[in-house]
């Protein structure tokens, strides 16, 4: 018998470290109805909870409420395991700063930058987002919630969080509304500023990168430091977009 408690007492606190080391995560998991909660974000997978803590489900979907502007999104990011977790995970993702004191933080930033270049360019997600107030319930009317909306005068920034290399975006017209029309650019600044602004400029600058849909864009990469990257999106007409992020 006590062996077995021994072995019961083993099994619980590997358990514990599963739940709060993640996959190598400085967040702690917490368990929802079905689904995993990190640094906010609800994550869920036709693989199950546990494929989604050792790194192994082939599609995770993480969801969250973020305000763009002064309006609440319902945001969407799907994809692996790994490239799932990597974005929830990162304080800086979806807002652009995060509060440097915290622990969490100061280990987040300095995992990332001993990244294995052998993982440059294997990540990539989808990401939805589309005004709260507008999400259908059965999530299926006019196929809203397959991507990103972009209202018409709509000029807002969606922040990818810390990489040490590159951005790449592929952002295509949804087949469903052919006639959106908008443009994007890649923001690039150094970690510790939290103004993207400062460190961009029209036209060709190595910064900033403008382009009428549908393209793919690819960023300047990055060779030293640690960089925090966001893609804006500029409406010209209402619509929606279908966009994948590559690292």
């Amino acid at each position: 018998m006590r062996v077995l408690s021994k072995i019961v007492v083993m099994a619980v606190c590997v358990l514990v470290l599963l739940t709060v080391a993640g996959c190598d995560s400085g967040f702690q998991m917490e368990e929802g109805d079905n689904s995993i909660i990190i640094n906010g974000w609800e994550l869920t997978s036709p693989d199950g909870i546990e494929a989604i803590r050792s790194c192994t489900a082939s599609v995770v979907t993480a969801s969250k409420n973020e305000d763009l502007g002064d309006v609440p999104y319902l945001i969407e990011l799907k994809g692996n395991s790994k490239s799932v977790l990597e974005c929830v995970e990162d304080p800086f993702f979806g807002k652009g700063t995060a509060d440097y004191s915290d622990p969490r933080v100061q280990a987040y930033l300095a995992k990332v930058k001993k990244e294995d270049p052998s993982l440059i360019g294997t990540r990539s997600i989808h990401i939805t987002a589309n005004p709260v107030d507008t999400v259908s319930p059965d999530r299926v009317t006019y196929r809203k919630t397959d991507y990103y909306e972009i209202p018409a005068g709509y000029t807002e920034k969606f922040y990818l969080g810390c990489r040490g290399n590159a951005i790449d975006v592929n952002a295509k017209v949804s087949p469903y509304y052919p006639n959106t029309a908008y443009k994007c650019q890649i923001f690039v600044a150094p970690i510790l500023v939290s103004d993207l602004e400062k460190y961009t400029s029209a036209g060709g600058s190595p910064n900033s990168i403008t382009i009428s849909n549908p393209q793919y864009i690819q960023s300047v990469r990055k060779t030293w430091g640690l960089w925090q990257w966001a893609v804006r999106f500029q409406g010209a007409i209402s619509g929606y977009a279908d966009v994948d992020i590559y690292w």
